[in-house]
Formats: structure tokens, C-alpha cells, sequence
């Protein structure tokens, strides 16, 4: 495991890496917050954090939010801080060109019964 004076912050896996963490931060906290029916004011004040701040979170803009943050905002949502820092399963894509009613047929193909053998 590399020791953080080994990690280049210019590596592009590691600029992309931390693009995708964001980006799974941001849309994760405004589905959990909407879920909770909670405004970013109300998530901040339970959280001990300010809504300036959630407001950040939930955008796109570049920020090193520290892990005690991340785990207030979590505690105040009621899920881990994995929940909101995992991105979520990309929907499954139906085949390009097939109408949805026939792209569950697709991956299963319906073939004509075989005709049986007569035993005399």
C-alpha cells in the first residue's frame, strides 16, 4: 500500500477516482436528504454542520470534506459513511434498438419445442 507522500495528487486514476467519489457524495447525500424529507438547513443543524457547507457536499465543486463531517452528516441521515460515499449501481441498460417489451425476450430466447421421437 503506498504511503501518502508516494501518491502523486496529478496521478489522472487517482484525479479520476476522486471525480467519481464526488460525484457519488453529492448524489447520494440529496437522495438520502430528500428521502428524510429534510432540508439542507435542517440536515446541517442535526448534523452540527452549516448548510453552506451540506450545500457543498451535494454539489460538484472540488472539497476535501473531513471524515468527521462525513460521518456527522451520515449519523444525522441514519446510513453509513460508505452509503454515501459509494457510487450507485448504474441502471441496467436494455440492448440498443429493441423495444422495452422485448428486451427481457433478448437475454432469453424463446425456441419452438422439439418434436418427439415415436417408440414403437
Amino acid at each position: 500500500m503506498p504511503r501518502p507522500s508516494d501518491v502523486d495528487p496529478a496521478d489522472p486514476a487517482l484525479q479520476r477516482a476522486a471525480r467519481v467519489a464526488r460525484a457519488a457524495l453529492a448524489s447520494n447525500l440529496r437522495r438520502l436528504r430528500a428521502a428524510a424529507e429534510l432540508s439542507q438547513a435542517a440536515l446541517a443543524e442535526r448534523a452540527g454542520v452549516s448548510s453552506v457547507y451540506v450545500g457543498v457536499l451535494e454539489s460538484l465543486r472540488p472539497q476535501n470534506p473531513t471524515l468527521t463531517a462525513l460521518a456527522s452528516v451520515a449519523h444525522a441521515l441514519g446510513v453509513t459513511v460508505d452509503q454515501l460515499l459509494v457510487p450507485a449501481a448504474a441502471p441496467k441498460r436494455r440492448p440498443v434498438g429493441r423495444p422495452a417489451s422485448q428486451a427481457s425476450s433478448a437475454s432469453s430466447p424463446k425456441r419452438a419445442p422439439r418434436a418427439r421421437r415415436r417408440t414403437e
